[in-house]
Parts: C-alpha cells; structure tokens; sequence
C-alpha cells in the first residue's frame, strides 16, 4: 500500500521543460502538432454553429463539405 508521498513517479527534468516549453512557445511544436491545432479550431467553430448538437460523423462530413479532408 503506497502512502501519501511514496506514490509519485519521478520523470526526468529534462522532459518536464520540454513539455512545459512547448505550451509557451508554439514554433517548438511539430508540423503534425500545428496541424491538429488548426483542426482542433475548424472542429469547434464547426461544432458551435450547429448548436452543439452535431455528432462525430455530422461534423465530420460538415468538415468535407468545407473543404477539410483530414482529421
């Protein structure tokens, strides 16, 4: 049985920095990450100006219709 303190998994520093480095600056994140980012945006604007009430197949063909063949 682990107590309070003894259950927290150590990670390295090093990758600590990198992640917390790439929410601040955008131009550390891959090409693909940039790319999802954009998509993420287009699915929510998408998403919103139908009242929320698209499913995952109906924003996606929405997402088609406007000229947005990957996600």
């Amino acid at each position: 049985m682990c107590r309070r303190f003894e259950c927290v998994q150590a990670f390295a520093p090093s990758t600590y920095s990198d992640a917390s480095a790439k929410w601040l600056d955008v131009d550390r994140l891959s090409v693909r990450a940039r790319a999802d980012i954009g998509m993420k945006i287009e699915i929510r604007r998408v998403f919103h100006e139908n009242f929320q009430v698209y499913c995952v197949r109906e924003v996606w063909w929405q997402l088609q219709r406007g000229g947005f063949y990957r996600a």
